[in-house]
């Protein structure tokens, strides 16, 4: 609930917001002012509008993935329209001032005047409408190979794994993008994969022939999946089982060791489960763990990273924050993750967070662009 309230305050002030800075100190007619205002208002509503319909309007899929679609990219275009407005409002002013303390007095350095509000407004409209489209097309292409080396002394013949995260399968998940993403994970002939949680987005029922490519996963060990909090979301049970159907060794709170005994792969459940009492204490007192293998640590949540120096982890890997995904959404996910994306040091462990294979919300990556993880365990030299 107040999740909700919040949601529609920012949404009612921000609307607001870029429809005043957009409109009102123009000399555009009324009916044109209301029906950007309208637009603006909208776009911004959308969420909310998007999960009224899903749960109160009976559609088609492939109807309500296009609305879905076209809703939530009109909600990426003005939330990067409200940011480029307000960047371009501080540094106009800033420009002003600074214009009259060295004593300038250009009509354009008033943010006031009218004619060069209006096409800096065109302007600002231009920009939104191009960084949009770009950041579509980052969430929508096939993610790109990322190549990510670690060594340690207890490798003795080279390890390869692949690092999927943050697949978001949902209702309007193209599944032509799902085959072209197994397909490129097939391709590195990877020792193991593992998923690192948000596979998925919907009910096993709703998207089960989309999730079922998945697989076709190939690797010499299999596929190791760990729960994020969008599997709670969307039916955790039901999707356990649906895992566990397709092949995958779902990891809760569970380890397992291979790579010829020289990996121990562990995975801790989303953090939800924690706070219920389950612990990483089953990693450490595993009596199955023979010798003294590479630990890898799957988790979702990235800050486990911080809770782990008494269990002896080697590398953690984990997804959720998807980099930030909006430009510039990046500095909160920060704040609110402490570790974004790409490798950390975390006492004596290694940590490597992926901005994801997918996208959450609006269809849109901006500055953030999406991946797959090849990760190599190598010999360390002497």
């Amino acid at each position: 609930m107040y999740f909700l309230i919040a949601s529609l305050i920012i949404a009612v002030s921000c609307s607001l917001i870029t429809t005043r800075v957009l409109v009102s100190y123009n000399n555009f007619g009324l009916f044109f002012k209301l029906a950007v205002g309208f637009a603006i208002t909208v776009s911004w509503f959308m969420p909310p509008i998007l999960h009224f319909i899903r749960r109160h309007i009976p559609l088609g899929r492939e109807t309500y993935a296009l609305i879905s679609d076209i809703g939530y990219t009109l909600f990426g275009f003005v939330f990067i329209l409200f940011v480029l407005l307000m960047l371009r409002d501080f540094l106009w002013f800033f420009a002003g001032k600074l214009g009259r303390w060295r004593g300038l007095q250009a009509a354009w350095l008033d943010p006031k005047d009218a004619f060069y509000l209006g096409w800096s407004n065109l302007v600002v409209v231009l920009l939104a409408v191009f960084l949009s489209v770009y950041a579509v097309y980052e969430a929508v292409k096939i993610p790109n190979l990322r190549e990510v080396t670690f060594t340690s002394p207890k490798i003795k013949q080279e390890v390869c794994l692949v690092h999927l995260s943050d697949l978001h399968i949902n209702k309007s998940t193209p599944a032509k993008r799902i085959q072209a993403i197994v397909e490129k994970v097939n391709a590195q002939n990877p020792d193991f994969i593992v998923i690192t949680g948000d596979s998925v987005d919907a009910k096993t029922s709703e998207i089960r022939d989309k999730v079922k490519i998945l697989s076709s996963l190939k690797s010499k060990e299999g596929v190791f999946v760990v729960i994020g909090n969008h599997e709670l979301y969307s039916g955790l049970l039901a999707w356990l089982k649906e895992f566990e159907r397709l092949g995958f060794k779902v990891l809760f709170n569970d380890g397992v060791q291979i790579a010829s005994g020289q990996v121990y792969l562990a995975g801790v459940a989303d953090t939800f489960y924690q706070t219920k009492g389950l612990s990483l204490k089953p990693l450490a007192k595993n009596k199955k763990i023979a010798g003294n293998p590479y630990r890898i640590l799957l988790a979702h949540y990235p800050q486990y990273a911080d809770y782990i120096a008494d269990f002896k982890v080697d590398l953690q890997l984990s997804g959720h924050t998807h980099g930030g995904q909006i430009f510039p959404f990046h500095f909160l996910v920060w704040r609110a993750n402490k570790y974004l994306a790409g490798s950390y040091r975390v006492g004596a462990s290694d940590l490597y967070v992926s901005r994801g294979a997918g996208y959450w919300g609006p269809p849109m990556r901006l500055f953030a662009p999406s991946e797959i993880a090849l990760i190599k365990i190598k010999p360390q030299n002497k």
